[in-house]
Parts: structure tokens; sequence; C-alpha cells
């Protein structure tokens, strides 16, 4: 599955949370413009399905912006485009996960809150793939039948938002709970791509967490951090 079929998640706790503390928020500040704004600072500064502990540094508006313009420009020219690791390292000192981190976060960001009509959730969903490759970069790539030459890509399903699977539910509870014990699920069949995607949603929680993540299991430790 590519990373951004998941834009269509959103668990149904975690929107309840959400809206709950929304409520709890303008009851709190009475000038609307304040209401707004505070909503907006704390409720709506991450994806949607990320847990509320998460921190998301580049779901940003102009993270977001610097997006559609190569977007834009993909639509317009047909050409594909790569964010290098090299390039990524020697400019701004930061290493691949947080290169991948910077163009799935903006990408949410877009879709989510630039989006109004659809059209870039669309073309992302219909016509392009956007993956790491080794030595390379982050590559954003037109899917199969869209492409005009180099290599092959081979489209994945996307999956609605209906068909969330249980077990990524129980994993957002349990990382918004109080709960101690280890987080464990086994018996999955993760691509590579889900893969990345769990492991940027919990480096997103810092030091408060370790987990082992693989094809086929899922475990997850909370961390002491205070001590």
């Amino acid at each position: 599955m590519n990373p951004h079929a998941m834009l269509l998640y959103k668990t149904m706790s975690t929107q309840e949370t959400e809206n709950a503390m929304a409520d709890k928020l303008r009851t709190i500040f009475t000038n609307k413009v304040v209401q707004a704004k505070m909503v907006e600072a704390i409720v709506h500064n991450k994806p949607i399905g990320w847990a509320r502990k998460s921190q998301a540094t580049y779901y940003r508006e102009p993270y977001a912006l610097e997006l559609k313009k190569i977007l834009d420009d993909m639509m317009l020219t047909n050409k594909e485009f790569s964010f290098s690791y090299k390039w990524f390292e020697k400019t701004f000192g930061l290493g691949k996960d947080t290169l991948y981190a910077r163009v799935y976060q903006s990408m949410r960001y877009l879709t989510e809150k630039l989006d109004p009509e659809g059209k870039y959730k669309k073309f992302l969903d219909e016509r392009v793939a956007v993956r790491r490759e080794r030595g390379r970069g982050v590559v954003l790539r037109f899917q199969q039948a869209y492409q005009t030459g180099g290599p092959a890509f081979e489209p994945t399903e996307v999956i609605s938002e209906s068909e969330e699977p249980k077990w990524k539910q129980r994993m957002n509870a349990w990382l918004e709970s109080e709960d101690d014990a280890p987080f464990i699920q086994p018996n999955l069949l993760l691509s590579p791509e889900e893969i990345t995607s769990i492991e940027i949603q919990l480096a997103a929680l810092g030091d408060s967490v370790m987990s082992s993540i693989t094809t086929h299991s899922i475990k997850i430790m909370k961390c002491n951090t205070g001590n």
C-alpha cells in the first residue's frame, strides 16, 4: 500500500477525542477568533488518525506549499522528481528518515488542509507513487499506466477508510492511553510502505516509545522518560 493511501485513515476513537478536546477549548475561550486559533493549534496540528501525543514537525503550510509547486509541475510537464538523500543531508544536516517525514507530512497537510476540491489527493491517489529508493532519495514517480519513460512501478491497492484494520485502531488507542503493558500485534502481513508509515508515526513520539516492526508483527513498549 502506498503511503499516500493512508490519507483516508481516521479512527473513530481518535476523531471523538479530537472533537471532545475542541468542544472543551470552545468552552474555555469565548472569543471566536481565539477559539479557532486554539483549536487549530492544539487539535488539528497533525495528520488525521495520528495519536494525540505525536508530533508532526513538517505538517505545516509552508512545507505543503513547497510540495504543491512540485505536483503542479508534474501535472503540467509529466516529469518525475527526486529529493536526494545526499543533497538533503548536505543542505540541512538531516538524515534519510527526516527527508521522508518532510515529504510525507507535507503531502498530508496539502491534501487535508489546502485541497478543498480534492485535486491533489486525486492526483496522488490515482497517478503518483511516493517511495524511497536506495542510494537515491525520496522519489515521486508516475504509476506505470501514466509513465512516459523510466522504471515501471506497479500500483497497489488503496484501502478505504471503512476497511482500516482493527489492530491499527487498537494501536492508536493504546498510544493515547496510560497502559504501560507492551503492545504486541502478531500475524500481520505489512507492506514496506505500511512499515515506513508506522515507523514515521512512532518516530514523532521521540524517546517515549521503543518499537520493533516487521512484515509479520508490531511490538511497541512505552519508556519512562521521567527517570
